[in-house]
């Protein structure tokens, strides 16, 4: 449904959609001229279109006026996602609600580290919560055995004492799986649901020891992956390259 300005011309309204899958081209549709215009009460115009899935399990509409994009928006069927994952957590969680609020609302620190460690298994992840102390929040592997060490953080005043702390437990860890000859380094991710502005003074620090950002937009763009989730191994990659990459700021573990 789309909601249109009095005077709006709706022959200057676009509206693409790719869905996923889709089959490459086919998948890919201009549906503008399939929008039926009506009005409402007040005068404002209203389209509704209305399209065969095809089977797919997602879609991406974006919705243009001219040569402006307006809009992008994804539509997600939580039946048909590809995620086996997702499909058991969201049985006894709907839509994720108690994870969401885990993630983005909850003060307790506890609560957000085990919200954490669920969103990276439902990103295809091996998330434990540890229990000792004198230990990182969690320890995380991929398919492929590599191992990603995480501390989690709501409050941006922790940060850091959380970076130091996760610098040595890192160094001691790659020494310990070195002697064992085990043929990966290990990764450091430091996690605050903060937004990305309210960390901008820790940064470059956290760049600068090699250890990948997490915030709130990576975080909410993570929940947006959960149907088709990328493989962990290269989602790790990505970001571990990215910290040596010539663009200065943090690495974000989500895109």
């Amino acid at each position: 449904m789309i909601h249109a300005h009095p005077q709006l011309d709706p022959k200057g309204v676009g509206l693409a959609v790719r869905l996923v899958p889709g089959g490459g081209l086919p998948g890919r549709r201009q549906i503008a001229e399939e929008i039926s215009w009506g009005e409402q009460r007040d005068g404002a115009g209203v389209g509704l279109v209305e399209i065969d899935g095809q089977g797919a399990g997602s879609a991406l509409a974006m919705l243009t006026l001219g040569q402006v994009t307006v809009q992008r928006q994804w539509f997600v069927d939580p039946e048909r996602a590809s995620n086996h994952r997702l499909l058991a957590a969201q049985h006894f969680d709907g839509d994720l609600k108690m994870l969401r609020r885990g993630v983005f609302e909850l003060t307790d620190a506890a609560k957000f580290e085990a919200a954490v460690a669920n969103l990276l298994f439902l990103l295809g992840f091996s998330a434990a919560v540890q229990l000792e102390t004198d230990s990182p929040d969690l320890l995380v592997t991929t398919p492929a055995h590599r191992m990603l060490l995480v501390e989690c953080t709501v409050k941006t005043a922790d940060i850091n004492t959380k970076l130091g702390k996760l610098v040595d437990r890192r160094a001691s860890v790659a020494k310990l799986l070195k002697v064992a000859n085990y043929p990966f380094d290990v990764a450091a991710a430091l996690v605050c649901r903060q937004p990305r502005e309210h960390i901008a003074a820790h940064a470059d620090q956290i760049r600068a020891h090699g250890v990948i950002l997490v915030t709130a937009a990576d975080l909410s763009d993570a929940f947006q992956r959960l149907p088709f989730p990328p493989d962990p191994d290269a989602l790790l990659s990505q970001a571990v390259t990215a910290l040596s990459g010539p663009t200065a700021g943090d690495t974000e573990l989500a895109t």
